[in-house]
C-alpha cells in the first residue's frame, strides 16, 4: 500500500502545479463523494470479512465466508446505486450547490465500483495474511496512475480527463489480480470442524464497522463537502491538499496497526504476547508520528509551497492545526484495528459517531466565520473528543502494555525535549533554510538518539518491515 500512496502523492503534486485550483477542487470533491459512497455501500462487510478470515485458514471455510458476505453486500449495492441515480441531481444542485457534478455521475459510479472491489481484495489479503499480493496490486496501480494520469493532465488540463485516467489506472490492476485470488483463498476440499458465520452474523458484526467508517467520513471528508457548500471549489482545493497529505502520512502507522491486528483474533496467541504486540505497535507509531508532527508544525508552510506550488503557500495555520490531528490519528490507527479484531468495534463506533456529530455541528458554525481555519479547528476538537473516549475505553489493555517497558518514558523525557529545542532553535536562527536543516536532523540525528536512549534499535527495522 505504501507504493500506492507514493504514486498518489506524485500525481497530486503534478496536478496541483498544472491544474487551476478550481479544477483540482473538482477532483477533490469527486473523490470525497466516492469515499462517502464507499462507507455507505460497502456496509462494513470487507472489514468484517478480514476479521473472520483471520480465524481459520481452511479453504472451504474461506469460500463459504466470502459467499455469505457477498449475499449481504451485493443486493445492498444494487439498491444504493438506484437511489444514487434518483437523488444525486438534487444533492449536487441544491445541497452542494455545484450542478456540474451531475455530468460526472457516471464517472463517480465507475470509480466507486472499482474502489469497492479493491477494498474487498485488500481485506481478503489482510485477513489471510497475504499482504504480498496486495503489494503487487498497489505497485501496479501506482505505476499506472503515474504513467496514465500525468500525460493526460498535461495534454487536456481538465478535471474530467484526470478522473477518466484514474478509472483506467484502477481497472487494469484489478483484472491482473482477480485471477490470483483463487490461490489466496485456497483450493483444498477438506473442512475443519468450524462454524462458518452466517450472512446475518457477518452483517451484525459489520454494521458497527460501517458506522465507524461513515463516522470517520464525518471528520476531514465532511469538512470538504461543507466547504463546497459554504465556499468555492478553490477553497475545497486548499483544504483537500492538507487532508490528502495528513491522510497519506498515516500510511505507515495504519500498516503497523493492520499488521498486528490479526494476531489479536488468533486464539493460539497468549494475552501477554498480544500486549507485547500492541506495545510495539504504539512505540513504532510514536517514533514515526511525533517528529512528522513537529516538523509539519514548524516547517509545513514552506514544504507545501515547495511541493505543491505557490498557490498553496498560505496554509500555515491550517497545517499546524491538522498536524496535531495527524498525531492523534496515528496513535488511533494502531489502537483501532486492534479493538476491531478483539471484538470491541461497537465501543469505538459510539465514540466515533459522537466525535463526527460534534465536528459537523462545529463546522456549520465555524466555516462561515473562519473558512478553512474553522474547518480545521472543528475537526481537531471533535477528533480529540473521540481520541479521549477511545483511550479511556481501552485504558486497561493500554496500561498493561505501556507500563511493561520504560522506553516510552525515555522517549518523552529524553529524546523529545532535545529534539524540540533543537528544531525550534534551527528555525529561529536559519529561517530560510530551516526546512532543509530540520529535515536532516530528523532523518539522521533522530534515529541515533532513539538508539542511544534505547527507545528503538536499528535491528528492529526488520520487524517493522514485517
Amino acid at each position: 500500500m505504501t507504493v500506492l500512496h507514493i504514486g498518489a502523492f506524485v500525481v497530486t503534486m503534478v496536478l496541483t502545479r498544472i491544474l487551476t485550483t478550481n479544477e483540482f477542487g473538482i477532483i477533490s470533491l469527486v473523490n470525497t463523494i466516492v469515499f462517502l459512497l464507499i462507507a455507505v455501500m460497502s456496509l462494513g462487510i470487507p472489514a468484517a470479512l478480514a476479521r473472520y478470515l483471520a480465524e481459520h485458514d481452511n479453504a472451504l471455510y474461506r469460500r463459504a465466508l466470502i459467499k455469505n458476505s457477498m449475499a449481504a453486500v451485493f443486493p445492498w449495492l444494487v439498491f444504493c446505486l438506484l437511489i444514487f441515480f434518483i437523488i444525486f441531481p438534487y444533492i449536487s444542485e441544491v445541497v452542494l450547490e455545484h450542478p456540474f457534478l451531475v455530468d460526472l455521475q457516471f464517472i463517480i459510479i465507475a470509480i466507486l465500483i472499482l474502489e469497492i472491489i479493491r477494498l474487498f481484495i485488500e481485506k481478503i489479503c489482510h485477513g489471510t495474511s497475504q499482504m504480498h499480493v496486495l503489494a503487487k496490486l498497489s505497485t501496479l496501480t501506482s505505476f499506472l496512475l503515474i504513467l496514465i494520469t500525468i500525460p493526460v493532465v498535461i495534454l487536456y488540463q481538465s478535471a474530467e480527463s484526470v478522473l477518466i485516467a484514474k478509472i483506467i489506472a484502477l481497472f487494469l490492476p484489478v483484472l491482473f489480480i482477480l485471477p490470483r485470488m483463487k490461490k489466496i483463498i485456497g483450493t483444498d476440499k477438506l473442512i475443519a470442524k468450524v462454524d462458518v458465520p452466517s450472512t446475518k452474523e457477518i452483517v451484525k458484526y459489520a454494521l458497527p464497522l460501517s458506522v465507524i467508517s461513515l463516522a470517520g467520513f464525518g471528520y476531514l471528508q465532511t469538512d470538504i463537502l461543507m466547504m463546497a457548500h459554504y465556499s468555492s471549489t478553490t477553497d475545497v482545493a486548499y483544504y483537500a491538499v492538507c487532508v490528502f497529505v495528513f491522510f497519506r502520512l498515516t500510511v505507515l502507522t495504519r500498516a503497523i496497526g493492520n499488521g498486528i491486528a490479526p494476531s489479536m483474533a488468533d486464539k493460539s496467541i497468549s494475552d501477554k504476547d498480544k500486549e507485547l504486540y500492541l506495545f510495539n505497535g504504539l512505540r513504532f507509531a510514536l517514533i514515526i508520528s511525533v517528529p512528522v508532527t513537529v516538523y509539519a508544525f514548524i516547517n509545513g508552510e514552506e514544504v507545501f509551497a515547495l511541493v505543491f506550488g505557490e498557490a498553496y503557500s498560505k496554509l500555515g495555520l491550517i497545517i499546524q492545526i491538522l498536524s496535531i490531528y495527524y498525531l492523534l490519528s496515528s496513535i488511533l490507527s494502531v489502537i483501532n484495528p486492534v479493538m476491531d479484531f478483539m471484538g470491541n468495534a461497537s465501543i469505538r463506533a459510539r465514540a466515533f459517531i459522537f466525535g463526527a456529530l460534534v465536528n459537523i455541528l462545529m463546522n456549520m458554525h465555524l466555516i462561515p466565520l473562519l473558512n478553512l481555519q474553522g474547518a480545521a479547528i472543528a475537526t481537531l476538537i471533535a477528533f480529540a473528543c473521540y481520541f479521549l473516549i477511545v483511550l479511556i475505553s481501552s485504558r486497561k489493555i493500554l496500561m498493561n502494555c505501556v507500563l511493561r517497558n520504560g522506553c516510552i518514558g525515555s522517549f518523552f523525557v529524553k529524546v523529545l525535549p532535545v529534539m524540540l529545542v533543537l528544531l525550534f532553535v534551527i528555525d529561529q536562527q536559519y529561517k530560510e533554510l530551516s526546512y532543509m536543516l530540520n529535515a536532516l536532523v530528523i532523518l539522521f540525528l533522530y534515529p541515533v538518539m532513539l538508539s542511544f536512549f534505547k527507545v528503538f534499535e536499528f535491528s528492529e527495522i526488520k520487524r517493522l518491515k514485517r
